[in-house]
């Protein structure tokens, strides 16, 4: 097996995510790649795709699938995930003869997967975002399910040092895996930005947005730590009234009532955009000032990504799966506890008292550059190599 464009490569997951496109499309030009999904779209995902922007192959399984609660005691909060069961998946691999697998999640696709490779003596890279944070739920059996698919994997994606750290406690070799198997076209979306900020003062004023514009982007759900945001918003209204507003974008199941706890505060503007196309956010990043994420369970958020391409600075939670990777540049912002609200209060009212500069510069550029879809190809074109080196030794 050669690391080359003859190498052919099932990349399998439960669907197309629009900022992973870019990615697949490079490496569709380094290997024969085939995108396996269960499905197009997901209960709580309205992503729109044009398919004729695809330079790799795509196959959609149509899995059955049901939605079931996740629930964290220890954080609080309740959520709901959709659990894909990939049922005509190993037929479709035994057709599609890949020489690699690529799966990701730690869950049935990857057993099946697992399967394959094992019979065929094909290998087999399990791409992982878990920490042992977001994993900090799991127990009983679906762990000892866990610990056996990391045991057979061939190699592994991680998303970052917190990913490496979850798969070395649970028995893989640090050797056997490629670190920072993620990202998104940053440098597009830092030219979507540039070209959105010129027109940022118009989109402020038509949006009811003054002062210091405090930004959050993704999905309003209770995991995401927006009652905190919220409770600290209003433990320092009065130093924060007529100097600042926020700004929402997206949406889930707390909208209403975050909507309804803004109406509180008329003294503190708040706009709530709903759910926007990615194509489409550009512009919401050129409007803000400071990037809010207090998310209580995450594993690697890219939208800090897009936050740090619109040259935003960060308030970003220590639960979040990306921090120890996004420390690594000075001067990004500053990490907090959403659970310490009275210390989350204190930051807002700092960065209004005195505005964090925004991000710009080679750290940051080169953070940037990193995760962008060449050098992503680049690292997964590389553990194919090093996947073949070690199974031969």
């Amino acid at each position: 097996m050669d690391a080359g464009n003859n190498i052919r490569v099932a990349l399998v997951t439960n669907m197309v995510a629009p900022y992973r496109v870019s990615f697949y499309n490079v490496m569709a030009a380094l290997c024969e790649l085939i995108v396996i999904t269960d499905t197009t779209k997901e209960f709580n995902r309205s992503w729109d795709l044009d398919q004729t922007k695809f330079k790799f192959d795509l196959l959609v399984l149509n899995s059955c699938s049901i939605v079931l609660p996740r629930k964290r005691k220890d954080l609080g909060y309740r959520e709901h995930r959709q659990l894909h069961f990939a049922e005509k998946l190993i037929p479709c691999l035994w057709k599609l003869s890949p020489d690699v697998v690529v799966s990701n999640e730690l869950g049935l696709r990857s057993f099946w997967c697992m399967i394959y490779c094992k019979i065929l003596s094909r290998t087999w890279i399990l791409a992982s975002e878990a920490t042992n944070h977001t994993e900090g739920w799991v127990g009983g059996i679906k762990k000892l399910f866990r610990k056996l698919l990391i045991s057979q994997a061939d190699y592994f994606w991680s998303n970052g040092k917190e990913t490496n750290t979850f798969l070395v406690d649970r028995g893989a070799s640090i050797s056997r895996i490629m670190p920072d198997m993620t990202g998104i076209a940053t440098e597009q979306f830092q030219e979507n930005a540039a070209k959105a900020f010129a027109e940022r003062d118009t989109l402020r004023s038509s949006l009811g947005l003054r002062g210091v514009v405090f930004l959050y982007v993704g999905r309003l759900e209770s995991g995401k730590g927006l009652k905190h945001l919220m409770e600290a918003i209003c433990l320092r209204a009065e130093e924060l009234k007529g100097r600042c507003s926020f700004l929402f974008v997206g949406s889930g199941a707390m909208s209403a009532e975050l909507i309804s706890e803004a109406d509180k505060l008329p003294n503190i503007p708040f706009h709530f955009q709903g759910f926007v196309q990615p194509d489409q956010l550009a512009q919401y990043f050129s409007a803000g000032d400071v990037f809010v994420m207090p998310t209580l369970d995450d594993n690697w958020p890219l939208v800090n990504l897009e936050a740090l391409a619109a040259g935003l600075p960060h308030l970003y939670s220590i639960y979040n799966g990306g921090m120890m990777d996004m420390n690594s540049i000075a001067g990004i912002g500053s990490a907090i506890d959403p659970r310490d609200v009275l210390a989350l209060a204190k930051r807002l009212v700092d960065c209004v008292n005195v505005p964090p500069d925004r991000i710009i510069g080679q750290a940051a550029d080169h953070l940037l550059a990193h995760y962008c879809p060449s050098a992503q190809a680049e690292r997964a074109v590389e553990s194919f190599r090093m996947a073949r080196m070690l199974q031969s030794d």
